[in-house]
């Protein structure tokens, strides 16, 4: 895995250093079976991507969103140098809107810290899953789909924007990063992402509040494949 050797991110990614915020998703992530698919929201440089993409094979599919380029690039390259050819990679942030936002990247010794902010020195394209549904069906069919979301505050959002996507039966499990301090920089709550989740058929396993900083997975019983 290419990675960027001063970058925090990434040496807590490789070497386990920093559990609260990657040994719960590691377990969702390895539950992926072969023929499943995997929506990376937030995907760095890779690490859930590529452990995605050997899980679920090559009848299955990974959708890995990064809107940061230079994230991106090693991205494709970590993929590429892992024959992934199950792995779609989109230079692009999920919001409520196709379009393109300004972006502000992580410095280069914490690049997970990147987000979509009005301030943002960089332009990034933005889509919404709502305006591109047929694109997703296609890719998905119907496979059963683990979400991964992780984008520093923007979860709310980014939950809203998929909401027709979590509809769907095949929609398993979610797993949202929860950071009340950095979600309301951005205009929402904690709350916003339980209501909206809970709403659409999802139990949370660890429930708000857990901590400061964590990692809820929200699970939906008896998803099924969509074709039956």
């Amino acid at each position: 895995m290419r990675i960027r050797a001063g970058d925090f991110t990434n040496q807590a990614s490789v070497a386990g250093t920093f559990p609260r915020d990657y040994d719960d998703v590691y377990e969702e992530v390895t539950s992926l079976e072969p023929g499943m698919a995997f929506i990376d929201i937030g995907a760095n440089q890779g690490l859930f991507t590529l452990v995605a993409g050997k899980r679920v094979g090559p009848n299955g599919v990974v959708l890995a969103f990064e809107p940061d380029q230079e994230n991106f690039q090693l991205l494709v390259g970590n993929t590429a140098e892992n024959n992934l050819t199950n792995v779609f990679p989109l230079n692009a942030a999920v919001g409520r809107r196709n379009g393109v936002e300004t972006f502000k990247p992580g410095p280069a010794t914490h690049s997970g810290v990147g987000q979509l902010a009005l301030d943002g020195p960089v332009r990034v394209m933005v889509m919404n899953f709502k305006d591109n549904m047929s694109l997703f069906g296609e890719l998905f069919g119907g496979r059963r789909i683990i979400i991964k979301i992780d984008v520093e505050g923007h979860e709310a959002h980014v939950v809203n924007a998929m909401s027709e996507l979590l509809e769907w039966p095949g929609v398993e499990k979610i797993i949202v990063e929860v950071d009340e301090a950095n979600l309301a920089e951005h205009g929402s709550t904690a709350t916003e992402v339980y209501d909206i989740l809970t709403g659409v058929g999802f139990q949370a396993k660890r429930g708000q509040g857990a901590a400061a900083h964590y990692n809820e997975v929200f699970v939906r019983s008896g998803a099924r494949r969509l074709d039956g």
